[in-house]
């Protein structure tokens, strides 16, 4: 007898998951898996079937906030597979706004759920201490970080050197702007040592120390200046 009343049950219950339109992991009777409509936690489905949707059945889709419809905005159960294919919710960020020199990589109009953005300032400009360098897409549709960031300009005040043989870009300027380079060079019978240009890194911080202007080899100096010297006598002769 127990055994005949839990044959009973098992059937009762087998006759229960039939009703229910779900059979042995399929949907009975032609009816569609409602995963077949999409998996994201973002799609809303009407009417909302736990798991079943009868044949013949039209689904409205739409996604909750902050998701975007990627895909079908309706879907139909036809004997058992769904006429279209899934619907995706996808979560997009929007990039910091209003933020002057402000350079982005990558450098897109909107970004994907887990993308990541590096933060960097246009030439002459940097970053404020304390601004984020980079920030990620959450899932709420907003960057992780908790400010925008900031570009300043910086500048460099001229080059220090007191070598009166040593000349370089734009010598009579006070102050140079963000990145910029300038070249050096040395006096006519002066050899220079050290690094030919310098580049303003950062606020009065160049990249490199100040290169000397050397006389070089003696014997060629000599022979310079008393070629100078005759050149010059022969010249006053004449004249």
């Amino acid at each position: 007898m127990a055994y005949r009343g839990l044959t009973i049950i098992f059937a009762s219950f087998l006759l229960f998951l039939g009703h229910c339109g779900y059979s042995n992991g399929e949907c009975a009777d032609g009816g569609c898996n409602s995963t077949g409509l999409g998996s994201s936690e973002l799609l809303t489905r009407q009417p909302a079937e736990d798991s079943c949707y009868n044949n013949s059945t039209s689904v409205a889709l739409s996604c909750s906030e902050p998701g975007t419809l990627e895909g079908p905005s309706d879907n139909t159960c036809n004997d058992g597979t769904w006429e279209k294919g899934p619907t995706n919710c996808t979560v997009y960020c929007s990039p910091p706004t209003d933020v002057q020199n402000l350079e982005l990589d990558p450098d897109l109009m909107r970004y994907e759920e887990g993308d990541e953005i590096t933060f960097s300032c246009s030439t002459g400009y940097k970053l404020t201490p304390d601004s984020p360098k980079s920030a990620q897409c959450t899932n709420m549709g907003s960057l992780n970080s908790t400010r925008n960031p900031e570009c300043i300009a910086f500048n460099c005040s001229a080059p220090s050197s007191m070598d009166d043989n040593l000349d370089w870009t734009d010598k009579g300027n006070e102050t140079y702007k963000g990145d910029q380079t300038i070249q050096y060079s040395c006096a006519e019978g002066f050899k220079l040592e050290g690094s030919e240009t310098n580049t303003c890194m950062d606020q009065d911080e160049w990249e490199n120390e100040d290169p000397t202007c050397n006389s070089g080899n003696v014997v060629q100096v000599f022979w310079y200046f008393f070629l100078m010297t005759t050149f010059y006598s022969i010249f006053s002769f004449y004249m």
